[in-house]
C-alpha cells in the first residue's frame, strides 16, 4: 500500500445549484489584472464545516468571450487555488450563465504542511454540500456543489493522517522533510509508529517475533529462563519485556532517532523450548540465540525518551484543518451507508449475503493503524 501525491491535484468539478448568472465587468480580455484593493478577493464559504477562506486574487485570465474564466489565488505559501468557470450568452443583456465551475488545489512545494492542506480541503469540498464561491468585484456569487467518487475521498484522508503525521515529526524533531510522489508502504509504516512513538510513548504495534535473544549456555541463562512468569500455571506463555534498545525508523531516507525503546509482550511463546534448555544446560558458555513469538502479533512499545512535540499551537489555518477530522470521517461514513442502503435495496437476500459477509484479511492488512 502507498499513497499517491502530485504537485497538481485533479481537477474536482461542482453542479452550480444557485446563483448562476453574473455580468462581466469592463476588463481587458488580454492577461487581465484586477487592481489591488480590499475588493479583490476570492471568498470560498463552506458553511456545513462552518469554515470561510478570503484571499486576494493573483488575476484571472479571461478568452474573448468569457466563456472560459480562469481565477487563481494564493490561500497557503505553497498553495494555490484554481477557479475554473466554464459561462454561456444567457440573454441579450450580456448576462453570462455559469454552467460549469471546476477547483484544482495546486500544490506549489511538496511539504507535508501543503498537502495536509490541500487533501483536507479537497476532502471537505467533496463532503460539504452547498459551497458558496464569492468574487465581489467579477460581481460572482454562486453556489456549488463538488462530488469526488467515495474511494478516491478515502484516499484523500489516509494522505491526511500521513501529511499531518510527517508536519509532528518535523516539529519535534527539527528537520524537514520534502513529501516524494509516491510514499511507499515502509515509509507509511515509520511515519505511523514515529507519529505513535512521539505523540503516546507508549502503545500498541505489531511484534509477531522478537529478534533472537544470545543467551550465554551458563546457570543464570537457565535460572532465568526456568523463572519466566508465565499466564497461567505450569504454561508456556510468558509475559516478557525486551529492550531497552536505542531505536530508530527511517523516512524518506532521513534517520529519526526515537531513542531507548523497550517491547512488553504479554503472550509470549518461545521457539523450540525444550531444544533451548537442553542446549543452556550446557553450561558451557556458547551462545544460543533464542526466539520469541507473541501469539497475538502485538506487543506494547515504551519509548519514555522520544523527541517531544513543541508545546506552541499550530497556526490558526493548520488547527482549522486539524478540527475537521471528526466531521470528514463521520460524513465520510454516512455517504458509505448511504450508498450501501441504495445498493442493498435493490439486490436479492443471496447478493445481500454476498456483499455483507466479513471479508478474510492476511495478517499484514491492519499494520498501519491510528
Amino acid at each position: 500500500m502507498s499513497v499517491v501525491t502530485a504537485s497538481y491535484y485533479p481537477s474536482v468539478t461542482a453542479a452550480v445549484v444557485s446563483g448562476s448568472k453574473w455580468l462581466p465587468p469592463s476588463l481587458p480580455t488580454t492577461t487581465p489584472r484586477i487592481s489591488e484593493s480590499p475588493d479583490t478577493l476570492l471568498r470560498i464559504e463552506v458553511p456545513e464545516f462552518d469554515l470561510y477562506l478570503a484571499t486576494t486574487l493573483t488575476g484571472p485570465k479571461i478568452n474573448a468571450d468569457y466563456s472560459i474564466v480562469i481565477i487563481e489565488a494564493l490561500i497557503d505559501p505553497d498553495v494555490s487555488v484554481l477557479l475554473t468557470l466554464k459561462n454561456q450568452v444567457a440573454d441579450d443583456a450580456g448576462n453570462l450563465q455559469i454552467k460549469e465551475v471546476s477547483i484544482n488545489f495546486d500544490v506549489i512545494e511538496h511539504r507535508p504542511r501543503a498537502h495536509f492542506l490541500a487533501a483536507s480541503l479537497y476532502a471537505m469540498f467533496s463532503l460539504a454540500g452547498p459551497v458558496n464561491i464569492v468574487i465581489p468585484e467579477m460581481g460572482i456569487s454562486i453556489g456549488a456543489n463538488f462530488s469526488m467518487p467515495l474511494p478516491k475521498i478515502s484516499e484523500l484522508l489516509q494522505g491526511r493522517q500521513t501529511y499531518y503525521g510527517l508536519m509532528v515529526i518535523e516539529r519535534a524533531i527539527s528537520l524537514r522533510f520534502e513529501v516524494p510522489e509516491h510514499i511507499s508502504g515502509d515509509d507509511m509504516n515509520a511515519i505511523s509508529f514515529t507519529y505513535h512513538a512521539i505523540m503516546e510513548r507508549t502503545f500498541d504495534w505489531v511484534a509477531k517475533f522478537i529478534a533472537p535473544l544470545p543467551l550465554p549456555a551458563n546457570e543464570d541463562s537457565l535460572t532465568w529462563l526456568n523463572n519466566l512468569p508465565s499466564r497461567e500455571m505450569g504454561g508456556s506463555v510468558y509475559r516478557l519485556p525486551f529492550g531497552p534498545d536505542p531505536t530508530s525508523r527511517t523516512i524518506f531516507g532521513q534517520i529519526i532517532p526515537l531513542g531507548p525503546q523497550t517491547i512488553f509482550i504479554d503472550d509470549g511463546v518461545f521457539q523450540n523450548l525444550e531444544e533451548v534448555r537442553r542446549e543452556i544446560a550446557k553450561d558451557d558458555g556458547h551462545i544460543v540465540p533464542v526466539t520469541v513469538r507473541s501469539l497475538s502479533g502485538m506487543g506494547r512499545y515504551h519509548f519514555p525518551h522520544a523527541p517531544q512535540l513543541s508545546e506552541s499551537r499550530w497556526d490558526e489555518k493548520i488547527e482549522a484543518c486539524i478540527r475537521l477530522e471528526d466531521q470528514l470521517n463521520e460524513r465520510l461514513a454516512d455517504r458509505y451507508n448511504e450508498l450501501a442502503a441504495s445498493t442493498l435495496d435493490s439486490l436479492t437476500p443471496q447478493e445481500i449475503k454476498a456483499v455483507t459477509e466479513r471479508p478474510g484479511l492476511d495478517e499484514d492488512a491492519h499494520l498501519i493503524r491510528d
